[in-house]
């Protein structure tokens, strides 16, 4: 089943290059199939068609988090909280990624963050 997606949004791709929605969906089934190098290039040809695609950055650092490249998953949290700040799944990777890395001040920063914008 997976391989069918991978097809059908390859073939997306060959008729319209310029979809960056294309690209996002490619990016989650390749994270199915656990194929992370792939995952991370479909998500920066996402971002370099719609760089103000929030998601596309969330779902690249939860890649990064997956490679153990934590620096980046944070920089890829960061870049998708400055796009929508109010993304609370964003907010909970980053603090997780801060928690991960034994930066528990900004992990709880993160974390109350999105606390505080539940109840807005």
């Amino acid at each position: 089943m997976l391989e069918e997606s991978i097809k059908s949004y390859q073939k997306c791709l060959e008729i319209n290059p310029k979809k960056d929605s294309c690209f996002n969906n490619l990016g989650i089934a390749y994270h199915d199939k656990g194929m992370l190098d792939e995952v991370i290039q479909s998500y920066y040809k996402c971002l370099q068609i719609n760089p103000k695609n929030d998601g596309c950055y969330n779902s690249l650092g939860i890649a990064y988090k997956g490679k153990g490249i934590l620096d980046e998953a944070i920089k890829s949290y960061q870049q998708c909280l400055e796009i929508n700040p109010k993304k609370d799944s964003c907010s909970i990777n980053l603090g997780i990624a801060y928690d991960d890395i034994g930066m528990l001040d900004e992990a709880v920063k993160s974390l109350e963050m999105c606390l505080v914008q539940s109840k807005q």
